[in-house]
């Protein structure tokens, strides 16, 4: 994956929509970095449209793995719980 071949070719009119639109504290922007240059890698967008389509997808796939990663969180805190009022009925 080499970074800065694939920020270049973002048409310069999306370059503002590239980045995350926002990352909740403890979320990690290399991370983001590296699942966008992943998919960009992979789809090589050439069309403005093109770049539309792989800016959302790289933003709905990042708030995926936000949502999985929130639900393994409620999962952790509240098994314990869901264990014991199980167990007491």
């Amino acid at each position: 994956m080499n970074g800065p071949a694939h920020m270049q070719s973002i048409p310069l009119d999306l370059r503002t929509f590239e980045g995350p639109s926002c990352l909740l504290p403890g979320e990690s922007k290399h991370e983001f970095e590296i699942i966008r240059g992943m998919m960009i890698e992979d789809i090589r967008p050439k069309t403005n449209m093109e770049w539309l389509w792989i800016l959302d997808l790289i933003e709905l796939s990042w708030e995926i793995l936000r949502y999985r990663r929130l639900k393994e969180k409620i999962l952790q805190v509240y098994r314990a719980n869901a264990i014991a009022s199980i167990l007491q009925d």
